[in-house]
């Protein structure tokens, strides 16, 4: 299972459909790495592109594996890349290791090459911080690449045809709401979407409205009258 990832006050910053999936099958505990701070909106979003990422061409990564079924850290100077891939993911960790410390993790199997992030060992390697693996059999190893990288199907669009096209994504995601608190607000919370209030209330304004009645084409202005109503 590999690890979720909590900020410093216990709220989850990366794993969310993994944690629903364990509770689908009953599990009530995972795996955590926890950050030593709370990260702002921008590296939350980092966190879980980096994290969600499936290796379909992975850099190839030795080091010296642990004990089968357990969790275990690998000496960094044990590691050794036999061939470097993907360097902009590589540099994208590289970054969120700088600012918030090593807290990914890898797959290894019990011959030594890393089958699970190997663009994490990789920056493990160049900044020198030990790494925190699970190893495996090889048997395992390559079952666990044949699952990862198979194929199961397209996104079933069906449900949605009739209320908006298919490529029409914020039917199919809602917008996320966020917390959020100021010094103006004395220390209240409030729920907001940040997406809403800066890209689209802005449009809403009364003045905007009459501009755009003024110098939109016809298509246009039926558009603005359906929103102003």
């Amino acid at each position: 299972m590999k690890p979720v990832i909590l900020n410093a006050d216990g709220t989850l910053v990366a794993g969310h459909q993994r944690t629903k999936g364990l509770q689908a099958i009953g599990l009530t505990h995972t795996p955590a790495v926890m950050l030593g701070t709370k990260v702002r909106l921008q590296d939350e979003i980092q966190f879980n592109l980096l994290h969600n990422r499936v290796e379909t061409e992975a850099s190839i990564v030795y080091a010296e594996s642990g004990v089968i079924g357990a969790w275990s850290w690998i000496p960094w100077q044990s590691i050794r890349v036999a061939e470097r891939k993907n360097l902009s993911f590589v540099n994208a960790i590289a970054h969120m290791t700088a600012g918030h410390g090593p807290w990914g993790s890898v797959v290894i199997d019990d011959q030594g090459r890393i089958v699970l992030n190997a663009e994490y060992a990789v920056v493990a390697s160049i900044n020198r911080f030990d790494l925190l693996a699970w190893t495996v059999t090889s048997a395992d190893a390559a079952q666990l690449h044949t699952d990862l990288t198979g194929e199961y199907g397209v996104y079933d669009w069906t449900a949605i045809e009739s209320k908006a096209p298919v490529w029409n994504q914020h039917i199919v995601q809602p917008k996320r709401l966020r917390k959020f608190s100021s010094k103006a607000k004395a220390g209240k919370l409030a729920y907001g979407s940040e997406t809403w209030d800066q890209l689209v209330t802005p449009w809403l304004k009364p003045t905007v409205l009459r501009e755009l009645r003024t110098a939109s084409a016809p298509g246009s202005v039926r558009a603005v009258r359906a929103v102003d109503h």
